[in-house]
């Protein structure tokens, strides 16, 4: 009996073990469902947001493209306004040539004169002298083609100022003593004043 008894107990101890090791499968099979859908849930998130990552990568690829299309038609822009402005330095750069070579045909002198006579013209004459004046004036040329009135050339701040000079004795650069015998729209007369 002693053998039956212990084959009794082994045989108690084996329905035990494997009623444990069943409670363990039971309980990891229950767990098991609640976990798939603990897993199943994190991969519907997980899918959740790949696809919102692929909307913000659709959404960002077209923002680049847009940007890019942008960024070539201002480069396109840039492109014609710099050659717009390499086309207007170049006249203004020939403007400045022929200025320059302009500026190369009359001395310094001619231009302040012209300059001054411009003035003058736009200024009522007797603004700049009155009759009875007497000035002091350099002869910037002289008009001796008409025999019967011989002339001498000058200007009284831009002012054309004619002197009669009969004896054709006056020379560009001379200094003569005047005063003023009349005064007309743009011009005046001077007789020479002996000195």
């Amino acid at each position: 009996m002693s053998s039956s008894a212990s084959n009794g107990g082994t045989h108690t101890h084996h329905i035990r073990s494997n009623l444990d090791g069943l409670e363990d499968l039971f309980t990891f099979l229950v767990a098991v469902p609640e976990a798939l859908e603990d897993q199943n849930a994190r991969i519907e998130g997980l899918d959740e947001r790949i696809e919102e990552g692929l909307e913000t990568v659709e959404g960002l690829e077209r923002a680049y493209e847009s940007l890019l299309a942008n960024l070539q038609e201002a480069e396109a822009e840039l492109d014609e306004q710099q050659a717009e402005v390499k086309a207007l330095r170049e006249e203004v750069d020939g403007l400045r040539d022929d200025l320059d070579a302009l500026r190369g045909l009359y001395s310094d002198r001619v231009l302040d004169k012209e300059d001054a006579h411009v003035n003058a013209q736009k200024r009522d004459a007797t603004d700049i002298v009155n009759v009875g004046d007497t000035r002091t004036v350099v002869v910037d040329d002289t008009d001796y083609d008409d025999p019967r009135d011989p002339k001498a050339v000058a200007h009284i701040e831009g002012l054309v100022t004619f002197v009669p000079a009969p004896e054709k004795d006056l020379s560009e650069g001379d200094e003569v003593e005047i005063r003023i015998s009349d005064v007309g729209e743009n011009h005046a007369q001077a007789v020479r004043l002996e000195g």
